[in-house]
């Protein structure tokens, strides 16, 4: 996605330019549902993305939760799920 930015557009760059050039690009969400850059940016308003970072980090921040691997899921605190009881 970042390699596409960059190549689509030249910041300083509008949303409306944006959406001109990859706005119907699909992005594929790992459960196969997906949506198009048009659709993800609607969410965000930013109106000029000064850096092509910029736009990515917008894109990323503006996914919708079916891009989101395991909802809650924590590998730094302890693992609240409910244990089977095992006696020895």
């Amino acid at each position: 996605m970042r390699n596409e930015i960059e190549d689509s557009v030249d910041p300083p760059v509008e949303e409306s330019m944006v959406l001109d050039s990859m706005g119907d690009t699909e992005l594929e969400a790992p459960g196969g549902e997906s949506e198009t850059v048009a659709q993800v940016l609607e969410r965000g308003g930013t109106e000029t993305y000064g850096t092509t970072v910029e736009l990515y980090e917008s894109i990323l921040g503006n996914l919708s939760e079916a891009y989101v691997g395991r909802k809650g899921y924590d590998d730094r605190g302890p693992n609240l799920e409910p244990k089977e009881h095992v006696s020895f």
